[in-house]
């Protein structure tokens, strides 16, 4: 990500162990950006108790769930009940991406 940022000023990478649906709240808060992208071995599964109105100010989530099911099927439940378009992938490495682009 570091090298993919520096040939397009506008990718802002953040590292950050996150530790709460709190902290993803007060990062997108924060930065109000156009893209999340999630990959934090375990964190995801904070993502679907993040409030409805701090979700909704993204247009596009890409995030990996490295946890069961059960979190994979909470987060796409999250980004459906708030109007986002989701699909899936599983690029073969096991570990499946959702993909949540705000309707509308």
């Amino acid at each position: 990500l570091e090298g993919n940022a520096t040939k397009n000023k506008r990718i802002i990478p953040i590292f950050m162990h996150v530790q709460s649906a709190a902290q993803f709240e007060q990062l997108i808060w924060a930065c109000y950006p156009d893209v999340v992208k999630i990959d934090c071995e375990g964190c995801e599964r904070f993502l679907s108790d993040v409030r409805s109105d701090i979700i909704s100010m993204v247009p596009e989530y890409l995030v990996e769930v490295h946890r069961s099911n059960r979190v994979f099927n909470e987060i796409k439940e999250k980004f459906t009940s708030n109007n986002y378009e989701v699909s899936s992938y599983n690029y073969g490495y096991g570990t499946p991406v959702i993909v949540a682009k705000r309707s509308g």
